[in-house]
């Protein structure tokens, strides 16, 4: 199976340490059988010594036995928080164009469901280790009682693990279309939570999401993890059944066909009794293993590995505290092949100097998002170049690139604590920024965490605002961000915030419908379907119409 191919190459010291324990665990235990069916067969006054190494086995069985857990709970769990790590880091690692193409809802199943599925199944991997050895080492002795007998019996097991994996193939088809099924539940329970006001103002649209969408789905999950294990229980219960005839074959059927000296009849009954318990083991781990190896079919469509092999680190730039500037972006472009227009950014051609602002506008869809996520490195651009004082940027050097931007994006994320930042005074410093962003009296920083995130959409952005102030980067890009300001903060925001970081130094772009604050940039520039209509460097405060065009004005 593709999943124990993996944890091979990857976990191979700690499997080979649940499988040596399980190994002694299983031996021992298994040899408790020829104990008992040797100790059955002799008188009781020849039975001392055997007292002496079935308690011995006994102990022996304990000690093992108690060891095999630890150590293979200790080498799963430590394998566990590897994979539960290994696949963050790559999600996080991940292009942002192949996360959104791939959607929030199979990444967020994916993080949760399928590395659970791969974590329980990397645990009975040992009870399966354990079992199969105390399945083969009693078949061992079973051979050596009785050649004729075991080949009969051998025939009973490949008949019954023949229907067994026909059933376990029609069991893994339903939970293949289950895990499915889970995808489109987990996007109908972030529809129920962030849709909750829509629904609750319209009450046939909450009965119908409830029923045909969410309930439509929330039941197939169900009817096929019900077909899936009920295939499961039956072909354990086919199991059993044949358990009970091979006993019954050995009791009553095959003593009248020959004879068969009591120690192997009695040696038979009592392995095929004992076996029972390995088998069952293995039967309850292979679900299990099953929906493992499904989960982690399910993580590789996503096309994130769990293999040992990484990305080399992009090595730190020796020209770090080198001062910012001039960017210029040469031919860049980008395209969306998929979407009804086929839309393309670009060609486009700009440079940016340090300490200058730029206001970028345009329509809804004319590509201003996409520009300030491929000019910060979030999206690769398709064709032409990028350069940074005068340095190439490419792959090896991206991400490096990437720490010269802080951005606040109109579907921004904001955590509860300045997460990478540190720093003497940091508190102080972020105490002084929320007296300026007017929020004093509603947060305050203790030890680098948010007393509170939960506030209004402006007052959100004015605390990713924040953060991008802490983070202190020489180019700033701020998304629609006066969009969900009030009047007064949004003046605060125009005349007196984007002067005081261009007083600093700092390259500001600032994505904005405002037109009646263009007059604050040193220069703005329109984009049209992706292509840049015209630019304006601004001198005077003049009225201009962003949807109708810039003239192009110059100092």
């Amino acid at each position: 199976m593709a999943l124990i191919h993996l944890l091979l190459r990857t976990y191979r010291a700690k499997l080979a340490l649940i499988v040596l324990v399980g190994l002694t665990s299983g031996f021992g235990s298994a040899s408790l059988i020829v104990i008992i069916n040797i100790a059955t067969n002799r008188n009781p006054d020849e039975r001392g010594g055997i007292a002496f190494a079935y308690i011995g086995l006994c102990i022996a069985a304990l000690i093992t036995g108690i060891a095999s857990q630890f150590l293979s709970t200790y080498a799963g769990q430590s394998a566990i928080y590897d994979i539960r790590m290994r696949l963050s880091d790559r999600v996080a690692a991940a292009p942002l164009r192949q996360l959104e193409e791939i959607g929030p809802n199979r990444v967020l199943a994916t993080l949760t469901e399928d590395i659970n599925s791969i974590a329980v199944s990397l645990l009975s991997i040992s009870e399966l280790c354990i079992g199969t050895v105390t399945l083969l080492v009693s078949l061992i002795y079973l051979a050596y009682l009785s050649w004729t007998e075991f080949a009969a019996l051998c025939g009973f097991i490949v008949l019954g693990v023949a229907i067994y994996q026909v059933l376990q193939l029609r069991a893994l088809r339903y939970l293949r279309e289950a895990r499915e099924d889970r995808d489109v539940l987990m996007a109908h329970f972030r529809a129920l939570t962030e849709g909750c006001k829509e629904l609750r103002l319209h009450r046939r649209r909450r009965e119908e999401f409830l029923t045909l969408n969410l309930g439509a789905t929330a039941r197939s999950l169900m009817r096929r993890n019900l077909l899936g294990f009920t295939s499961f229980a039956v072909a354990a219960s086919w199991s059993q059944f044949l358990f009970f005839t091979v006993i019954g074959l050995l009791l009553f059927a095959l003593p009248l066909v020959r004879g068969v000296r009591h120690e192997v009849l009695t040696g038979y009954v009592i392995a095929v009794l004992y076996i029972r318990g390995p088998i069952g083991t293995i039967i309850s781990a292979l679900p299990v293993i099953g929906q493992g190896n499904i989960a982690l079919r399910k993580v590789q469509s996503l096309g994130i590995t769990l293999s040992n092999e990484t990305a080399a680190a992009p090595a730190p730039s020796e020209d770090h505290d080198r001062p910012f500037g001039p960017l210029l972006l040469k031919g860049i472009t980008h395209s969306y092949p998929d979407s009804d227009n086929h839309f393309v950014l670009g060609p486009l051609e700009m440079m940016f100097e340090a300490g200058e602002t730029i206001f970028l506008v345009g329509g809804n869809g004319s590509g201003k998002t996409t520009f300030a996520k491929v000019l910060t490195g979030l999206y690769q651009p398709e064709s032409g170049e990028i350069l940074l004082a005068d340095r190439l940027i490419g792959d090896h050097n991206r991400d490096e690139y990437r720490q010269h931007f802080s951005a606040v994006f109109s579907d921004f994320h904001l955590f509860d604590s300045f997460v990478g930042l540190s720093g003497p005074g940091l508190d102080h410093r972020a105490a002084d920024y929320l007296s300026k962003l007017g929020l004093a009296d509603r947060v305050f920083v203790k030890n680098g965490v948010l007393s509170t995130t939960e506030l209004s959409q402006g007052q959100r952005k004015r605390l990713a605002l924040l953060t991008a102030y802490l983070e202190d980067r020489p180019f700033l890009v701020f998304d629609e961000w006066a969009s969900d300001q009030d009047p007064q903060f949004k003046e605060v925001f125009y005349t007196k915030l984007l002067p005081e970081l261009k007083d600093r130094g700092k390259t500001v772009l600032v994505i904005t419908h405002d037109d009646r604050y263009l007059h604050v940039a040193d220069r703005v520039v329109k984009l049209d379907c992706g292509k840049i209509s015209c630019q304006a460097a601004l001198g005077e405060p003049p009225h201009l119409d962003v949807n109708r065009g810039i003239p192009s004005i110059h100092l």
